[in-house]
């Protein structure tokens, strides 16, 4: 992981539905079991920052070959000693699936981009 500060945890809603709940961890178990089985998606990596809360999510990927950003992840990492991949936090809100979950770049953090 990057050195990027750490926000603080947000607490999930108060009011969620149960099948919130389930759509959100059948989405999880389904890029565990992908990622697992198939090898589809080796380059990402999803872990639960507090795992009483499957509603936010820590994703961290590699940028594809061929990806305009790949060279300013990898520059971005040999000048600041840290992987070559972006992290994402993913939070779901009470209305998933009717509503996207919101996503924030932790990292990395491009000072001309932000």
């Amino acid at each position: 992981s990057s050195l990027a500060p750490q926000p603080p945890p947000r607490p999930p809603p108060a009011e969620v539905p149960p099948a919130t709940v389930q759509a959100v961890v059948k989405e999880l178990r389904g890029l565990t079991s992908s990622r697992l089985e198939a090898e589809s998606l080796p380059e990402l990596a999803v872990t639960l920052p507090d795992e009483s809360n499957v509603l936010r999510w820590r994703v961290e990927m590699s940028v594809p070959a061929g990806c305009a950003l790949r060279d300013e992840v990898e520059a971005h990492a040999a000048a600041f000693h840290v992987r070559a991949t972006v992290e994402l936090e993913v939070s779901f809100g009470a209305d998933f699936p009717s509503s996207p979950p919101f996503l924030r770049v932790v990292a990395p953090r491009f000072p001309f981009h932000t």
